[in-house]
């Protein structure tokens, strides 16, 4: 329900996304491979649906938050990175 709030299909037709620098940002973790914590949890971290949609406006960089761990990691071209609250600089 709540990836219907996310204007993609607007900002796609106003704006020429392959020639911006876009960052974009969710909550959750749009990928699986981003969650490097207990593995009993793997399988449900993760949102395709997220992932895809983020990959329709081509960002440079992709923040996220919710598993509480620091991530920077580079997949098909898109650097995802978290850095959780209360840990040290990278």
């Amino acid at each position: 329900l709540m990836l219907s709030f996310n204007p993609i299909d607007k900002l796609l037709s106003e704006f020429d996304v392959k020639n911006c620098r876009c960052v974009t940002f969710s909550h959750f973790i749009p990928r699986e491979e981003l969650f490097f914590g207990w593995s009993a949890l793997r399988e449900v971290m993760g949102s395709k649906r997220i992932d895809e949609q983020l990959r329709r406006l081509s960002p440079k960089v992709h923040v996220f938050g919710h598993s509480h761990m620091d991530v920077d990691r580079v997949y098909d071209g898109i650097r995802y990175v978290q850095h959780h609250l209360g840990s040290e600089p990278y």
